[in-house]
């Protein structure tokens, strides 16, 4: 079998190893009676097939038009009800791979 389609199929395997567990988790707090703070993000069977779907597709239109996926993804964050703080942080720290003097830091030493 060619080592692409195997790591296709384990890829989607670990996805959906994720969403069953996020949704445990869901399920485990409305069982208990757990209160969201204003910006949590409740991973319900909804939400764990929605975001991710949508952040894939935002992901796939931003590397086909060539604009950074922070552009898209920034936004999508805040419709999901996140704190703005995190996707103003999150899109700092996105772009620190890209700062030339980082890369030249992560260079092995000739």
């Amino acid at each position: 079998m060619n080592i692409f389609i195997r790591y296709q199929f384990s890829f989607h395997r670990f996805l959906i190893l994720v969403r069953l567990y996020l949704i445990k988790r869901w399920r485990e707090k409305e069982r208990v009676g757990y209160t969201y703070l204003e910006g949590d993000v409740e991973w319900d069977e909804k939400a764990t097939i929605k975001y991710p779907s949508l952040c894939f597709f935002a992901g796939f239109f931003a590397g086909l038009f060539g604009v950074g996926g922070g552009i898209v993804k920034g936004p999508l964050m805040l419709e999901m009800g996140v704190d703005p703080q995190v996707p103003s942080n999150l899109q700092s720290i996105n772009l620190l791979p890209n700062n030339q003097p980082f890369r030249w830091h992560l260079q092995p030493q000739l």
